[in-house]
């Protein structure tokens, strides 16, 4: 029997073609799309330390998001990376 792993987590995606996603994802091993919910665009990082620094302390003020405001799906093969976030320091 396989078993299906569900990853989910809030975190910055970061996609091919220069998009940036933050916010709830989640996905199987064995599926082709990521779901995100409560996701935004980050537009801007607004960061002297990269993506890093607002994964772990939120958004600066030069930081520049675009809330999706409906969920987001996502094909995995355009998911370069994911930065683990810290949710609380997001919401």
């Amino acid at each position: 029997m396989n078993k299906t792993t569900i990853n989910t987590g809030f975190g910055i995606l970061v996609l091919d073609r220069g998009n940036v996603i933050a916010g709830d994802y989640e996905f199987t091993d064995e599926g082709q799309i990521i779901t995100v919910k409560n996701g935004s665009v980050v537009r801007r990082w607004g960061t002297t330390r990269g993506l890093g620094q607002i994964a772990e302390n939120g958004p600066t003020d030069d930081t520049k998001l675009d809330p999706l405001n409906r969920d987001a799906f996502v094909a995995k093969s355009a998911l370069v990376y994911i930065v683990d976030a810290d949710r609380s320091k997001w919401l």
